[in-house]
Protein backbone atom coordinates (compact mmCIF):
# COMPACT_ATOMS: atom_id res chain seq x y z
CA UNK A 1 0.00 0.00 0.00
CA UNK A 2 1.00 3.48 -0.62
CA UNK A 3 0.09 6.42 1.52
CA UNK A 4 0.71 9.51 0.60
CA UNK A 5 0.41 12.54 3.12
CA UNK A 6 0.08 15.75 0.79
CA UNK A 7 0.32 17.68 4.03
CA UNK A 8 3.18 16.57 5.05
CA UNK A 9 4.49 16.36 1.87
CA UNK A 10 5.02 12.42 2.44
CA UNK A 11 4.86 9.36 -0.14
CA UNK A 12 5.44 6.63 1.78
CA UNK A 13 4.88 2.21 0.86
CA UNK A 14 3.45 0.77 4.27
CA UNK A 15 1.49 -2.06 5.67
CA UNK A 16 0.81 -3.03 9.23
CA UNK A 17 0.20 -6.50 8.76
CA UNK A 18 3.21 -7.19 10.70
CA UNK A 19 4.97 -7.47 13.51
CA UNK A 20 7.86 -5.49 11.55
CA UNK A 21 5.88 -3.41 9.78
CA UNK A 22 4.31 -2.05 12.88
CA UNK A 23 8.38 -1.38 13.86
CA UNK A 24 8.52 0.76 10.84
CA UNK A 25 5.36 2.79 11.56
CA UNK A 26 6.92 3.70 14.56
CA UNK A 27 9.90 5.21 12.53
CA UNK A 28 7.51 6.78 10.59
CA UNK A 29 5.96 8.32 13.75
CA UNK A 30 9.02 9.29 14.54
CA UNK A 31 9.36 11.21 11.25
CA UNK A 32 6.00 12.87 11.23
CA UNK A 33 6.22 13.73 15.21
CA UNK A 34 3.17 12.09 16.14
CA UNK A 35 2.31 9.65 18.64
CA UNK A 36 2.99 6.00 17.65
CA UNK A 37 0.24 4.83 20.37
CA UNK A 38 -2.17 7.04 19.29
CA UNK A 39 -1.66 5.42 15.92
CA UNK A 40 -1.79 1.86 17.21
CA UNK A 41 -5.04 2.55 18.88
CA UNK A 42 -6.45 3.40 15.35
CA UNK A 43 -5.33 1.02 13.42
CA UNK A 44 -6.68 -1.58 16.17
CA UNK A 45 -10.34 0.41 16.02
CA UNK A 46 -10.35 -0.75 12.47
CA UNK A 47 -8.97 2.61 10.38
CA UNK A 48 -6.39 2.15 7.52
CA UNK A 49 -3.10 3.11 8.20
CA UNK A 50 -4.01 5.41 5.49
CA UNK A 51 -6.44 6.91 7.09
CA UNK A 52 -5.11 6.71 10.82
CA UNK A 53 -1.69 8.54 9.48
CA UNK A 54 -3.66 11.16 7.91
CA UNK A 55 -6.02 11.48 10.99
CA UNK A 56 -3.42 12.24 13.34
CA UNK A 57 -1.42 14.60 10.88
CA UNK A 58 -4.41 16.62 10.21
CA UNK A 59 -4.85 16.66 13.90
CA UNK A 60 -1.19 17.69 14.68
CA UNK A 61 -1.49 20.58 12.13
CA UNK A 62 -4.51 22.08 13.96
CA UNK A 63 -3.57 22.24 17.46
Amino acid sequence: MQVILKSAGLHLAVNAETAEELLNLAGVCRVLKIDHGHLRQLLHRGRSVSEALNYLVSKKGGE
